[in-house]
């Protein structure tokens, strides 16, 4: 089943009321920054309502929380595994991953088949489905 491009059964359990108490402690670290909570909660609401992919949200995410990094932490809770936020030296090569994904989105925006086989493509190669053969093969293939 996938959902705003990710796949929902590698979704990590979590539990309602983690969410909700998570939730409020964004609002009690933003209290005197009312539109950082709101962006927090546009953010949500966008990715619900499928107007931005996972992708969007830990970028977005990562920006609005970097000065929070207990709260990254934590948000790393509610993301499926290998879309966490890094808080270490490896946030450089995570930037220039999420760079790389957001300019193929843009050089497929009028092709999203091709688009949405990519994120496939790279799905694969992330839970060892296919190898580099392979995804150069499907390449070659044209899937891409």
């Amino acid at each position: 089943m996938k959902d705003n491009g990710v796949d929902a059964g590698h979704k990590r359990l979590t539990d309602v009321k983690d969410a909700l108490a998570f939730l409020k402690d964004v609002k009690v670290v933003f209290q005197d920054e009312r539109e950082k909570y709101d962006e927090f909660i546009k953010i949500m609401n966008d990715f619900k309502a499928s107007k931005i992919e996972i992708i969007g949200v830990v970028s977005r995410v990562k920006e609005l929380l970097k000065e929070h990094k207990d709260l990254i932490l934590r948000f790393n809770n509610f993301l499926p595994k290998g879309y966490e936020i890094g808080v270490g030296v490896d946030d450089c090569r995570l930037n220039d991953a999420l760079a790389f994904i957001k300019e193929v989105k843009v050089a497929f925006q009028d092709e999203r088949e091709k688009y949405d086989e990519f994120l496939k493509i790279l799905k694969d190669f992330e839970a060892g489905r296919t190898d580099s053969i392979g995804v150069t093969s499907r390449y070659i293939e044209g899937a891409i």
